[in-house]
């Protein structure tokens, strides 16, 4: 027994030596305490900064106190997607890391303020025992918007989601003028909300006088402000709806950012909602929470609003999820004959992207 546990260990202990390993490490320059979370590793044939894009290959390792200058290791033992990394296909490759410290102030971790990454590097994968070094001595900076003529940036501080996330937290949006603004300084303005789908960020509008940034056109023939809002949350997208893991978004909205829109920009009091996918359902749920507040809306092709038929499946009668395969994603796949082993595309990514994405947002605002 003893000689059968011996080869074992050795078979063992050899597989991982043999293993495709990257040793990632940070400065204590970048940060100066031990880390506690998720570290990210991202490749792509494709993009050079890996990192910020949602793709695949990617891997995870869930760690615990790693001090300043020490490596975690990843191998085939990490968290993998869509193989594990002695399997991909050999070739060149960008590569970064990310030690996401999830400070709850983006959507996308490798685009998180504060997050320490690796500068990208171009790398040949030859043989499946090789091993590369990481060092994390980048600090993601937290967006500039950039204001022009028509166009202001607006960050309400609320009270009300800094209370439950335990860190200060602003209410973010773009308000875009009418052309009559300033001409008429007395003149008050209703105001078009629009809160984009998944992944759209106010942010687009940052940027110097263009055709997204010229005066705000009007509803009919009515001059309006109008009012991007940012859905982007840590774990997604927010739908603007209280929940219990992003908080009350909706009643932040309404007592916090109204008054304030409010206060320092010439409104009327009339009010109107505008939103597309998530941010239909952010209109749906707004209409309905707060009727006195809106004139009406508009939601085209919103999220399911009906747990009955939640991305195909009735949850109230189904004994299991019916699998749902993610053409899009399938249509990017890497050549890697094992990419969708498993029937939930989209799921199985986010097992290594861990928030941020489709399912976790849903989780997000539906889920405990």
């Amino acid at each position: 027994m003893k000689y059968f546990l011996t080869c074992w260990l050795a078979l063992l202990a050899l597989g991982t030596a043999q293993a495709q390993q990257f040793n990632v490490s940070y400065p204590a320059a970048a940060h100066a305490r031990p880390f506690t979370g998720n570290v990210i590793l991202y490749l792509s044939q494709k993009n050079a900064q890996p990192k910020d894009h949602a793709g695949w290959p990617c891997y995870r390792l869930a760690v615990r106190q790693v001090r300043p200058g020490q490596a975690v290791v990843f191998s085939d033992a990490a968290i993998s997607y869509p193989t594990l990394l002695s399997r991909l296909p050999r070739g060149e490759y960008y590569v970064q890391a990310v030690w996401d410290l999830n400070r709850g102030q983006a959507r996308v971790i490798g685009q998180s303020p504060g997050n320490l990454y690796s500068v990208a590097r171009k790398i040949s994968l030859a043989a499946s025992n090789e091993s590369f070094a990481l060092v994390c001595d980048q600090v993601v900076a937290a967006p500039v918007f950039v204001a022009s003529t028509f166009c202001k940036e607006m960050k309400v501080p609320s009270a009300k989601l800094s209370r439950f996330l335990h860190q200060p937290t602003t209410l973010n949006a773009a308000v875009i003028l009418p052309a009559s603004y300033y001409r008429q300084p007395t003149r008050r303005y209703p105001v078009l909300f629009t809160i984009g789908g998944f992944t759209a960020s106010y942010l687009h509008y940052s940027r110097s006088e263009s055709t997204d940034t010229l005066p705000a056109t009007p509803i009919d023939t009515i001059a309006c402000i109008r009012v991007y809002l940012d859905g982007e949350c840590v774990l997604g997208h927010s739908v603007y709806a209280n929940s219990d893991n992003n908080g009350p978004i909706g009643d932040a909205f309404t007592t916090e950012l109204l008054p304030y829109l409010d206060r320092h920009y010439r409104t009327n009091g009339g009010r109107v909602l505008r939103g597309h996918s998530s941010g239909g359902y952010a209109v749906a749920y707004l209409l309905t929470h707060y009727p006195k507040l809106f004139a009406g809306g508009n939601a085209s092709s919103p999220d399911p609003v009906d747990f009955h038929s939640f991305v195909g499946t009735n949850l109230y009668t189904a004994a299991r999820r019916t699998p749902f395969a993610d053409t899009v994603s399938m249509e990017q796949k890497p050549p890697v004959g094992v990419v969708f082993d498993q029937p939930n595309i989209a799921h199985s990514f986010e097992e290594v992207i861990y928030r941020g994405e489709q399912d976790a947002s849903f989780d997000a605002v539906f889920s405990p």
